[in-house]
């Protein structure tokens, strides 16, 4: 669950995040802050069991004094850019579609890296952001392809063909 979050295209979306780990020089996020998160707390998990579980993590790694947790390849903007231009906003799915259905459709443009799909969410709520609010009202998905071109290509097919919004995500994002 935590290399998810900090996993790449889970940073695309999460500015809430981004914005801890550019608050220090090399990325890192306090640990209090990771065990704060829902998912997290479900476990059960102490922050021994936390810190004993992430340094076995190929992903990530944990300041030796065990109270913080980053990234072992940083995530530059630039790095962000060049998945943004490989993703697409598919927008209104029904509520009924899974990963396996969505990819099926999808993979028919190129090949499909990672799929994220997202529920709405109250524009109030404590985790919306700017970028959160442009899709947040309505069921979608994020799709990671290969290239951009594909991602591209997806969005030319598929928005002219099904009446749904799909959007590149570099196209609309800063």
């Amino acid at each position: 669950q935590v290399e998810y979050q900090f996993s790449d295209i889970n940073l695309v979306a999460n500015e809430f995040l981004l914005k801890i780990m550019n608050k220090d020089s090399e990325g890192y996020v306090p640990l209090s802050v990771i065990s704060s998160w829902k998912k997290i707390k479900s476990l059960g998990a102490t922050n021994q069991m936390l810190v004993k579980a992430l340094r076995t993590s190929t992903k990530l790694i944990v300041s030796d004094d065990g109270k913080k947790v980053r990234r072992r390849q940083p995530f530059t903007e630039k790095h962000k850019e060049e998945l943004q231009s490989r993703m697409i906003i598919a927008e209104n799915l029904p509520e009924d579609s899974s990963r396996n259905s969505l990819e099926k459709v999808f993979s028919v443009v190129g090949s499909v890296k990672n799929i994220k799909i997202c529920h709405p969410q109250e524009p109030s709520s404590a985790r919306a952001s700017k970028s959160d609010t442009l899709v947040s009202n309505k069921m979608h998905a994020l799709v990671e392809y290969e290239t951009s071109q594909q991602a591209e290509k997806a969005v030319s097919i598929y928005h002219h063909s099904t009446g749904h919004f799909f959007q590149v995500i570099g196209s609309s994002c800063s």
